[in-house]
């Protein structure tokens, strides 16, 4: 059993800030959640808002006898103007290094942080492990490794655990809680009875995981005896875009067609969770094919 903790948590509404917030209360842990926006959750949760875009300080209080602090805030911004990088710049990476400011102020002994398996470098290796060559392609995925730095600086000079989960595409429980990313694009399109489009040959392959394993596995590192470190948080399969418009496709019963090309055609996320497995004793309930019929179980349309 989880001893309970004090938590200050960023980043507690989205799709697995939402997950981590829901589940963490239900395991009995006491949160103090750093957001622009209230949720309807209030028993054992404290909301402070914050836009983590300003330019102000971060109260001290907020960090009183906090035991953790995860770090899942992030602006997910594609970075196509000045305005986005600036935005990107600004959460991901100046507000990153007033947290930890204020957490070694505080004292707070360990530090959870949300990074992306986008920052690894192209053409991707047969299997992507924690050593694999970085080299983010994206400005969004050059402010998550910007975050992985400052957080191992802090780390190493002033003394505190961390774990940097890099994540790959997260799968929602429920469709409503589904970014907008293709796969809810393809929901959408097969509900309104349209064939879905597939770019290339839809040979390329994604790694899904289950926003419930990923969350499982913030729980195991508020404890973990595991070094500090990265750690791979993926499904342990792979599932291509011709498969998966597939499965979306057969449950409404409509085609699927292929046009032009996919600049991204020869990309294969096969992630390696050897070491999860080994140090967080990470073994995710499903991989990529189960978490998209577990998501296609939730859509009552």
């Amino acid at each position: 059993m989880i001893d309970s903790k004090k938590i200050l948590l960023t980043g507690g509404t989205g799709l697995i800030g939402g997950s981590i917030t829901k589940t963490f209360r239900e395991e009995g842990h006491k949160l103090k959640i750093i957001s622009r926006t209230n949720h309807e959750f209030t028993y054992g949760v404290q909301w402070i808002l914050f836009d983590l875009a300003s330019d102000k300080l971060l109260d001290s209080n907020y960090f009183n006898e906090v035991d953790v602090i995860v770090h899942n805030a992030a602006s997910l911004k594609a970075g196509i103007s000045d305005v986005e990088i600036s935005e990107l710049e600004s959460v991901n990476v100046s507000f990153t290094r007033k947290l930890l400011d204020k957490a070694v102020e505080a004292g707070v002994k360990r530090v959870i942080f949300t990074s992306s398996i986008s920052v690894i470098s192209k053409p991707l290796p047969d299997i992507i492990s924690e050593e694999s060559e970085l080299a983010p392609a994206t400005p969004y995925a050059v402010s998550k490794l910007a975050g992985e730095n400052l957080i191992q600086t802090y780390a190493h000079k002033f003394g505190f655990k961390y774990n940097i989960l890099r994540i790959s595409s997260p799968v929602a429980d429920h469709f409503d809680l589904m970014p907008q990313t293709v796969i809810k694009k393809w929901i959408e399109s097969a509900v309104a009875g349209n064939d879905l489009i597939v770019f290339g040959s839809g040979k390329r392959s994604q790694n899904f995981v289950a926003v419930s394993d990923v969350v499982n596995t913030y729980l195991k590192c508020l404890d973990t005896k595991a070094p500090s470190g990265i750690f791979n948080i993926a499904s342990p399969d792979l599932l291509s875009m011709k498969e998966l418009s597939g499965i979306i496709a057969n449950k409404w019963n409509v085609g699927v067609r292929f046009s032009g090309e996919d600049a991204n055609e020869n990309d294969h996320w096969n992630i390696s969770v050897d070491k999860a497995m080994k140090l967080l004793d990470y073994h995710p309930e499903y991989n990529s094919r189960t978490s998209i019929f577990k998501l296609l179980e939730s859509c009552k349309f």
